[in-house]
C-alpha cells in the first residue's frame, strides 16, 4: 500500500558529459557555462559572445582532458561513483527512503528525479547538494534549479535542504582517515602538507558578504568564520583545513592552505 512516511532524498550534483566526443563535451559544457551563477558577466550580449569563441575553442581540448579519466566500462566517473553512492546509501535507508540522484546539466535531471519521486507518491524530498562548502556556482545554482523545478509541479513536493557539511564531525574524521593514510601521524611521511580547495571568482565569495565591509576587505579576512562570512566558499574552507590540521596533529608551520 501507499507509505506516506517514505522520503525521498536527491543527490545533487552539476553534471558530466554524456561522452568524450568533442560534439556532447560542447553541448555539455554551453549548458554548464550558460548558467549565470557559474559565468557571471554583464551585459547578456557580452557573454553571449565570450562563450560562442569559448565553445568553439574548448570543447575539443576539455575532451582530451575527460579522456584521461573516463573509464573504458563504466564512463563518467561521476556519474558512476554518484550511482554507487545512491546504491549504498538506498541499501542502508532501506524503505524509508527513496534515493535518487539529480544533475544540474545533464541525465538524471533534477527534474526529472523529482517527477520521478512524485510519481512514486514520495512529497516529502531532502535535497542534499554534494558539496562540502558553499558557493553560488555549485550548490546555489543546484538548489535554484532543484527549486525551480519543484515550483513548476502542480503538487509541489515538500522540500528541506542538507546545509554545507564543511565543518561536520563525521566530514572531517573521514577526511583525515584518507590523508593519515598518506602523510602518516603527525604528517610524519612529509616535510609539509598543502590543503588544497577547488578556487571561484573573488566576487562570488565577496557577494556572500551583505556588509560589504569584511570579505577580501583585509589579507586575514577567513583567518576565522564569522557571522559575515559564514557564506564564503574562501572562509569555509580555511576552516575545514584548519579542523582538518588540529584532527592531523600537525604542528604549526607544517600545513598550508593553497
Amino acid at each position: 500500500g501507499y507509505d506516506k512516511r517514505k522520503t525521498g532524498i536527491l543527490l545533487l550534483n552539476i553534471g558530466t558529459p554524456a561522452s568524450t566526443s568533442v560534439e556532447d563535451v560542447r553541448e555539455y559544457l554551453d549548458r554548464f557555462l550558460s548558467d549565470d551563477r557559474v559565468i557571471e558577466i554583464q551585459p547578456p550580449f557580452l557573454k553571449w559572445l565570450i562563450l560562442r569563441v569559448l565553445l568553439t575553442v574548448r570543447p575539443k581540448s576539455s575532451a582530451e582532458n575527460y579522456k584521461k579519466i573516463w573509464d573504458p566500462v563504466r564512463g563518467s566517473p561521476l556519474l558512476f561513483h554518484s550511482q554507487d553512492l545512491a546504491k549504498a546509501l538506498q541499501k542502508s535507508m532501506g524503505d524509508e527512503a527513496m534515493v535518487r540522484i539529480g544533475m544540474q546539466y545533464s541525465a538524471p535531471t533534477v527534474d526529472d528525479s523529482l517527477k520521478e519521486l512524485a510519481e512514486a507518491g514520495v512529497d516529502r524530498v531532502v535535497l542534499v547538494p554534494m558539496f562540502p562548502h558553499y558557493a553560488s556556482s555549485t550548490t546555489g545554482s543546484c538548489l535554484a534549479g532543484a527549486y525551480k523545478t519543484a515550483a513548476e509541479l502542480y503538487c509541489t513536493p515538500f522540500l528541506s535542504v542538507l546545509p554545507p557539511f564543511y565543518g561536520h564531525r563525521l566530514y572531517v574524521q573521514a577526511m583525515r582517515k584518507d590523508i593519515q593514510d598518506v602523510i602518516g601521524p603527525k604528517g610524519q611521511n612529509v616535510d609539509h602538507t598543502l590543503f588544497s580547495f577547488h578556487g571561484v571568482p573573488e566576487e562570488q565569495c565577496s557577494r556572500t558578504d551583505t556588509t560589504g565591509a569584511f570579505c577580501n576587505k583585509s589579507p586575514n579576512c577567513c583567518a576565522q568564520l564569522t557571522k559575515v562570512n559564514r557564506n564564503c566558499y574562501r572562509a569555509q574552507c580555511f576552516e575545514t583545513a584548519r579542523l582538518l590540521a588540529k584532527e592531523l596533529d600537525l604542528d604549526e608551520g607544517k600545513w598550508s592552505i593553497g
